[in-house]
C-alpha cells in the first residue's frame, strides 16, 4: 500500500542514517586495512551527508558461505524482493535477509546484493580509536526495486572492519511484514515506546510518529502516521503504515562507540535539539502493557490520543 511521505521525515532521515557512526577527525595510515591497528592515521577523514551511489555489478565476491544468486530478469528481481520483504529469508530481527549483526561480513553480502541491487554507495571511512586500538569504520547504501513502489527501497549497512555490526532499513516495503500489530505479536510487548507530534505543521498531514523499542532483542521501530488535531487534542489512528527498522546486535564491546540510542532516536524522530524524547506514558496516559494488548491486535480500532498542548 502507498503510504504519505513527509517531507519533515525525509530530512531527518536522511540526516540521521549519515550520522549512524560517528567518525572523529583522524588520520590514516597510507595503507588502511580492515583490521584493528595501534598507529594513529594519516589522511584527514570529512564524512558526507549522504554516500556516493554507484551501479551495482553481477561480480560475485568469493566467499566461504554465500552463494551468488543466477543472473534475474527484471521481473524475477521484483518476485525475489518481495519474497525477502515477506519472509525475512526466515530469520528473526535484528538478522536482515540472513544477515545478522556483528557476525556477517559486508564482502559476503555484496555479492548477494549485487544479483538484484538497483544500485550500492559505498560512504566516507574512517577509524576510530577503541580501547584495544584503531578500528576502520565506513557505511554501504543498498537499493533495490520493490514492487509496485513508485521509488526504490534502501538499506544501510555500517561496517567495522569489514563485519555489518548495524542496519537501518527505510520504511518502503515494510508494510508487508512489520505493520504496528505483526511487530508486536511477533517480538513481544516492547521495554519502551516514545511519541512524537507536533500542533501544527507547513503542510497538509500532519504526522505522529512512534519508536517502539526492544534493547534486549537489539531492534528499534519507528512509525509515522497522520494525525489530526481539534485544538485540544492531537489523535492518530495506527494503519498499514510500515516502519524504518533499525537492527543491532546488543551487548557487544564495540557499542559503546556507537551513537548512543537516545541520541540517535532523538534524531531520527525528530525531536528538537535541547528537548527530551517523550514517553507513551507522559504523551497519551496509556501504559506500555496496554498498547501492547490494545494494537498487536490486527482489528483495533483504538486510536493514540495526546494533548496538543504537550507538543510545540
Amino acid at each position: 500500500m502507498k503510504k504519505p511521505q513527509f517531507l519533515i521525515s525525509i530530512i531527518v532521515i536522511t540526516l540521521a542514517l549519515a550520522n549512524c557512526v560517528s567518525y572523529p577527525t583522524e588520520k590514516t595510515p597510507t595503507n588502511p586495512t580492515q583490521t584493528a591497528i595501534n598507529t594513529p592515521p594519516t589522511i584527514t577523514i570529512v564524512p558526507t551527508s549522504r554516500p556516493t551511489r554507484i551501479p551495482a555489478t553481477s561480480t560475485a565476491i568469493p566467499s566461504p558461505t554465500w552463494t551468488p544468486l543466477a543472473t534475474l530478469s527484471s521481473d524475477e528481481v521484483e518476485q525475489f524482493v518481495f519474497n525477502l520483504l515477506e519472509s525475512n529469508r526466515g530469520c528473526k530481527l535484528p538478522c536482515w535477509w540472513s544477515i545478522v549483526p556483528g557476525r556477517t561480513r559486508w564482502d559476503e553480502a555484496e555479492q548477494f546484493f549485487s544479483t538484484f541491487a538497483t544500485e550500492i554507495g559505498q560512504g566516507q571511512e574512517g577509524f576510530e580509536k577503541e580501547d584495544d586500538g584503531y578500528h576502520l569504520y565506513t557505511n554501504y547504501s543498498v537499493y533495490y526495486t520493490i514492487p509496485g513502489q513508485p521509488t526504490d527501497g534502501r538499506t544501510l549497512y555500517d561496517v567495522r572492519d569489514g563485519v555489518i555490526v548495524f542496519i537501518s532499513v527505510d520504511s518502503t516495503g515494510n508494510e508487508i511484514s512489520y505493520q504496528l500489530h505483526r511487530l508486536l505479536s511477533s517480538y513481544g510487548q516492547p521495554q519502551s515506546v516514545y511519541i512524537l507530534t507536533y500542533p501544527n505543521v507547513p503542510f497538509d498531514i500532519l504526522p505522529f510518529r512512534i519508536l517502539v523499542h526492544y534493547p534486549d532483542q537489539g531492534v528499534y521501530a519507528i512509525y509515522e502516521y497522520p494525525a489530526e488535531n481539534d485544538g485540544t487534542t492531537i489523535s492518530s489512528c495506527p494503519n498499514s503504515s510500515g516502519p524504518s527498522l533499525y537492527l543491532g546486535t546488543p551487548n557487544q564491546p564495540y557499542e559503546k562507540y556507537l551513537t548512543p540510542f537516545e541520541d540517535s532516536a532523538k534524531r531520527l524522530m525528530g525531536v528538537n535539539e535541547g528537548d527530551p524524547l517523550v514517553n507513551l506514558q507522559t504523551a497519551t496516559q496509556m501504559d506500555i502493557k496496554t498498547f501492547y494488548e490494545t494494537f498487536k491486535d490486527p482489528n483495533t480500532e483504538v486510536c493514540l490520543k495526546t494533548p496538543a498542548n504537550l507538543w510545540h
